[in-house]
């Protein structure tokens, strides 16, 4: 008895200091007032007084995505802040599988939909999840490509939900899984590894796109072809180039 107190006790610390929301949630709904954002509950009662620029609603889980003077903040319904998201496409960052990113000190790391950190800020970079894995750098720095960012330099390996590699940083750049396959840059080529890290399909791409439906768009001889899962190559139209990239 005394063992399973003690761990439910450090449990409920950890719970707090993580500052996730495990709560049982009222029912919160953001309104504007001077330019400012704040929530109401059902009764019209102002529960958090506006002070944000964007406000949205507040999930299942008990959080919501604000965005006030510093920059975009997962908050509880008491208002504090829960976690401060990884800002992609000028928001917070998406979920995937349940999870999204979140940076601190410089590295990146996962939260879940209650604002619980499930992996820690430990990586230079890391993807979204698909289909369990995540792909991510260690060594990689930003760097600016006109309007956008690209990540250079280090290797590339894949986590599972738990933070743990599966597939070691060897590569030079990567992609996530998709259809049980991802594309993987080994030097100036790409090619495609099954989830074990092995190559299903040789690194001899100039550029390899993500499978869709059993194909995938692959750069080869200067032109783009179209491949199946076995590293077939055919020739294919703009249409279906146009497509792919939808």
């Amino acid at each position: 008895m005394t063992g399973r107190y003690s761990f439910t006790v450090i449990l409920a610390m950890v719970v707090v200091a993580l500052g996730c929301s495990t709560a049982r949630h009222q029912a919160l709904y953001p309104f504007e007032r001077d330019g400012k954002w704040g929530y109401r509950d059902e009764d019209n009662t102002v529960v958090i007084a506006p002070r944000y620029v964007v406000a949205g609603a507040f999930s299942p889980e008990g959080i919501a995505a604000v965005a006030d003077e510093t920059s975009w903040a997962y908050i509880n319904e008491r208002g504090n802040i829960v976690i401060r998201p990884f800002i992609y496409d000028n928001g917070p960052d998406y979920f995937r599988e349940g999870l999204a990113r979140y940076q601190s000190a410089g590295k990146l790391g996962f939260f879940d939909k209650s604002g619980c950190v499930v992996i820690p800020a430990q990586f230079d970079f890391a993807l979204p999840f698909h289909e369990g894995l995540a792909a991510y750098c260690v060594g990689c720095t930003c760097a600016s490509a006109g309007e956008h960012k690209m990540m250079q330099g280090g290797k590339w390996g894949f986590m599972d939900r738990s933070g743990e590699t599966v597939i070691l940083p060897r590569f030079d750049a990567a992609r996530s899984f998709s259809e049980g396959l991802a594309a993987v840059r080994m030097g100036k080529r790409w090619g495609y590894i099954s989830k074990k890290g092995e190559f299903a399909i040789e690194p001899k791409f100039e550029n390899a796109l993500d499978f869709k439906n059993q194909r995938a768009l692959v750069a080869y001889g200067g032109q783009w072809l179209q491949i199946d899962t076995q590293g077939k190559m055919t020739h294919c139209s703009r249409d279906a180039v146009e497509l792919h990239e939808r």
